[in-house]
């Protein structure tokens, strides 16, 4: 399987954790799929630096890519911090990119 593959295996994983048990769900299942993020001294940081980096993108989001984005893939996202997540991720941007073709 490809990298690029397992990683986005692993990206939906952590977006389902984050979904269903937050912050701390996600960072569970990062622990179980043994992803390990740069030294961190509590969860309490790590999720404070999540949602520091959540609050810049959703300043900086790209409103009419989200929209595209919803009507390409035919889903209305609920929760606008997981819609930016997609919006910036590599593979919906070549998904797009193809649609166009």
């Amino acid at each position: 399987m490809a990298t690029k593959a397992l990683a986005d295996l692993a990206e939906s994983a952590m977006g389902a954790g984050l979904m269903t048990g937050g912050v701390d769900g996600a960072l569970h299942v990062a622990k179980y799929l043994r992803i390990k993020p740069r030294p961190i001294q509590s969860l309490g940081e790590t999720a404070e630096m999540f949602h520091l980096r959540i609050a810049q993108a959703m300043i900086n989001a790209d409103v009419p890519a989200q929209r595209r984005t919803e009507t390409l893939i035919g889903y209305k996202f609920r929760v606008q911090s997981i819609a930016i997540l997609v919006v910036t991720s590599e593979a919906i941007k070549q998904l797009e990119l193809l649609s166009r073709k």
